[in-house]
C-alpha cells in the first residue's frame, strides 16, 4: 500500500465526490455530537461518587458508540466489500475517560484494500475531528501488531487529505508512533490473520484485549467468528495464568517524575492488573465477551471491597489526564517531561490498595478452583 516508510509527507489524494463527502460529513456529525460530547468536559467532579462515576463513564461511552456505528452506516462501501468494524480498550470494556484513546480496527479481504483504505482513513479523522483528540490518539493496535517489522527516518509524519493545493486537511505523527500509520495499512487487514493472532494470545497468555470487542458495523459475522476462537480457551490453564497475573501486581515500581513513567505505571501497567484479574473471573465463570461493570457486578465479588476502589482509582487517573490536558503537558508513555502533580501520593496509596484487593479475587479464584 505505501511503499516508502522514510516519506515526511504522505498525500492521500481525494476527488471532487470524496472530497465534498469528507466534509459534508465531518460537519454533520460534528455538530450532532461534538458539543455533546463536549459538555463531558465541563462535569467537574471535585469529589468521588461511585455511582456518578459509573453513570458519567456509561454515558460517555453510550454516546461515542452512537456516533461510531451512525458514521459507518454511511460508507457504502463498507457494505458492499463486507467490512467489520470494532472497538477494543477502554471504550469496549466502559472505562473510558473523556480524552481516552480510541482503538478501531478494521476487518476486510485485503483484495479490497486499494478500494478501501482511502475511505477509512476519512473514517479515521471523522472520529478524530468530531471527539476532539489527535488522529495519533485513534489507533488500530491489533492490525499493527500482525507485524512489527518497520524501518524508517527519525522525522514525525505528516498525513495530508489532499484535493488541490488550496484543499486539504493534515495532522501529525510522532516520530515514534509513525509505525502505527503504516502498518495499519500495510498489514493484512483479513479475518485469517486477525484470527492467528488472537488464538495465539488465546493460547498464551489470554489477556482481556482478546475478549472485549464492541462491534461498530458486521456484527453477526465479527460475533460468529469471535465464538469460534473462544473455543480455543483452556480453562484447566487458570492457575498458571493466575500466577502470571500476580507476578505482575507484586512487581516493584520504580517511581519519577517523568509523565511517560506515571502514565506507564499508573495507567498502562496497573490497568493491565485490573482488567487482566478480572479477565480470569470471566474465564472461571466460563463467559464469553465482557465488560467492566458486568464483571465486577458479578456474584464473585459479594464478599470482597474491590468495586469501590476500582472506580475510585479510574476516576483519579481520569483526573490526572484533565490536569495534563489542560495545562498542555502530553499524557503518553512516549514523550519525557516532569511533572508537578499535588495528588500523585493519593493515587499511588490507593494503587497500592487496588493491587492488595487484587491479590484478594487470585486468592479466591485459586481456592474456588482446588475445592
Amino acid at each position: 500500500m505505501f511503499k516508502d516508510y522514510n516519506v515526511d509527507v504522505l498525500d492521500i489524494k481525494f476527488n471532487n465526490y470524496e472530497w465534498k463527502k469528507l466534509n459534508y460529513l465531518a460537519n454533520k456529525y460534528y455538530l450532532k455530537y461534538h458539543y455533546q460530547l463536549d459538555e463531558f468536559r465541563c462535569e467537574d467532579d471535585l469529589d468521588f461518587s461511585y455511582d456518578k462515576e459509573v453513570d458519567f463513564i456509561n454515558r460517555h461511552n453510550f454516546l461515542v458508540k452512537m456516533f461510531l456505528k451512525e458514521l459507518a452506516a454511511e460508507f457504502r462501501v463498507f457494505k458492499l466489500f463486507s467490512v467489520s468494524i470494532f472497538v477494543t480498550g477502554s471504550f469496549a470494556r466502559f472505562s473510558n475517560k473523556i480524552n481516552s484513546d480510541v482503538d478501531i480496527h478494521f476487518l476486510y479481504s485485503d483484495v479490497f484494500k486499494r478500494f478501501i483504505y482511502k475511505y477509512e482513513e476519512m473514517y479515521f479523522y471523522i472520529v478524530s475531528y468530531v471527539l476532539g483528540i489527535k488522529r495519533n490518539n485513534i489507533h488500530s493496535v491489533i492490525t499493527t501488531k500482525l507485524n512489527k517489522k518497520f524501518n524508517s527516518n527519525a522525522n514525525p509524519l505528516t498525513v495530508r487529505l489532499y484535493k488541490d493545493d488550496a484543499n486539504y486537511i493534515s495532522y501529525s505523527f510522532y516520530e515514534n508512533t509513525k509505525k502505527r500509520f503504516f502498518l495499519q495499512y500495510n498489514n493484512s487487514k483479513s479475518y485469517k490473520a486477525f484470527n492467528k493472532y488472537i488464538i495465539r494470545e488465546i493460547l498464551n497468555e489470554n489477556r482481556e484485549w482478546a475478549h472485549n470487542f464492541y462491534v461498530v458495523l458486521n456484527e453477526k459475522r465479527f460475533n460468529d467468528n469471535y465464538s469460534k476462537l473462544i473455543k480455543f480457551e483452556d480453562r484447566n490453564r487458570l492457575i498458571d495464568l493466575i500466577e502470571n497475573v500476580r507476578k505482575n501486581i507484586k512487581k516493584d515500581v520504580k517511581l519519577n517524575n517523568d509523565i511517560s513513567v506515571i502514565k506507564r505505571v499508573y495507567q498502562q501497567d496497573m490497568f493491565a492488573n485490573i482488567y487482566n484479574t478480572l479477565n480470569l473471573v470471566r474465564m472461571y465463570n466460563n463467559k464469553n465477551l465482557y465488560t467492566l461493570n458486568e464483571v465486577l457486578n458479578s456474584s464473585f465479588f459479594d464478599d470482597l471491597d474491590i468495586k469501590f476502589n476500582i472506580y475510585k482509582y479510574l476516576w483519579l487517573v481520569k483526573k490526572l489526564s484533565l490536569y495534563c490536558l489542560n495545562n498542555n503537558i502530553i499524557y503518553s508513555i512516549h514523550v519525557h517531561g516532569d511533572i508537578n502533580y499535588q495528588n500523585l501520593e493519593q493515587l499511588e496509596n490507593l494503587r497500592l490498595v487496588v493491587c492488595n484487593n487484587l491479590l484478594d479475587v487470585l486468592k479466591k479464584l485459586r481456592m474456588m478452583i482446588n475445592e
